[in-house]
């Protein structure tokens, strides 16, 4: 059940369900003492969060690597982090029950000032990559792999699940007769992780986007793909293996 941000009934199933991953994964370590295990998990502080990591794309690669944690470096020239990510910390865990996947084209590596856009058919795509459709590519054939020590949690899940063109769309500059594109942002795009990510600071992830063959063309140098996680952050509770 995803925590749904306009539903407090999944909130709150999601909140719970977060609870018994914690215990369950450290039922081990603490056999035979159902108190302190319980006392544990009341002790680890859960709160409604999300994570949100970013990359540059570009038209010589297929892959497109995502960093998790907050001292890993997304690959960028001079940029460790952008800033408008939310990376991951060593000591907490995330338990994630949606996601959501997109592209942005802001006008620098630190410009705030942009949107996420969900339709690769948007009016805000530059001209020669919309001519090129090169990201109704990237959407219609790319697909998330997820490993962990190398363990596959995912294998592949379609990028195109996450594409939105909503009711009302951008056809021109923003005014009378042209609104902008249809977004909410608790939902559109949001697909269910289940079973959940649990995403462990302690833990070596490769979050990747692929793509079969690279795309046509990307205009821009500063064109970037995201991905929100959305779920529970267990604050100090990497202990877990």
């Amino acid at each position: 059940m995803q925590l749904n941000n306009t539903n407090n009934f999944s909130g709150r199933a999601s909140y719970n369900m977060s609870q018994d991953i914690i215990r369950r994964s450290m039922a081990d370590k603490f056999a035979g003492r159902p108190e302190a295990l319980e006392a544990y998990v009341s002790s680890c502080v859960f709160m409604k969060s999300e994570l949100r990591l970013e990359t540059l794309l570009n038209a010589t690669s297929t892959q497109f690597q995502f960093a998790l944690l907050k001292n890993e470096s997304n690959n960028v020239a001079g940029v460790g982090t952008f800033n408008t990510e939310r990376r991951l910390e060593l000591q907490d865990n995330f338990i994630c029950s949606q996601y959501m996947i997109y592209i942005g084209f802001p006008s620098s590596n630190t410009d705030i000032n942009w949107k996420p856009i969900l339709n690769p058919q948007s009016f805000e795509v530059p001209a020669a990559d919309l001519a090129n459709e090169s990201f109704v590519g990237l959407f219609n054939a790319g697909g998330l792999s997820v490993t962990c020590d190398n363990y596959v949690i995912s294998p592949y899940l379609g990028l195109l699940n996450h594409v939105y063109q909503g009711v009302t769309q951008q056809t021109a500059a923003i005014g009378a007769g042209s609104p902008a594109d249809e977004f909410r942002g608790s939902q559109d795009g949001n697909i269910a992780s289940e079973p959940y990510f649990v995403f462990n600071g302690a833990r070596n992830y490769k979050i990747r986007a692929e793509i079969p063959v690279n795309l046509t063309t990307v205009t821009s140098a500063f064109t970037r793909i995201g991905i929100v996680f959305r779920g529970l952050l267990a604050q100090n509770s990497t202990v877990i293996n």
